[in-house]
């Protein structure tokens, strides 16, 4: 049975829809300041963490908990 990820065009795939938009969130002119201080490698692999493990990957997440990652915004 194929999961959202699979049909997505599985890590590739989702890599590559995360990287952009990461890059755009960061770029952005209006929200790029809330990440002036993050590091744009390690939010791409939360965020790939997050939305592969969210489609059914057997991707475990090692970020932190949303509502604390969060937080200060």
């Amino acid at each position: 049975m194929s999961t959202l990820f699979d049909d997505a065009g599985g890590e590739p795939a989702v890599r590559r829809i995360v990287d952009r938009f990461v890059d755009k969130v960061f770029d952005d002119p209006m929200i790029g300041f809330f990440f002036r201080n993050a590091s744009r490698a390690r939010v791409k692999e939360k965020e790939y963490e997050f939305a592969a493990r969210h489609l059914g990957a057997d991707v475990p997440y090692t970020g932190r908990p949303l509502r604390d990652a969060h937080a200060p915004h």
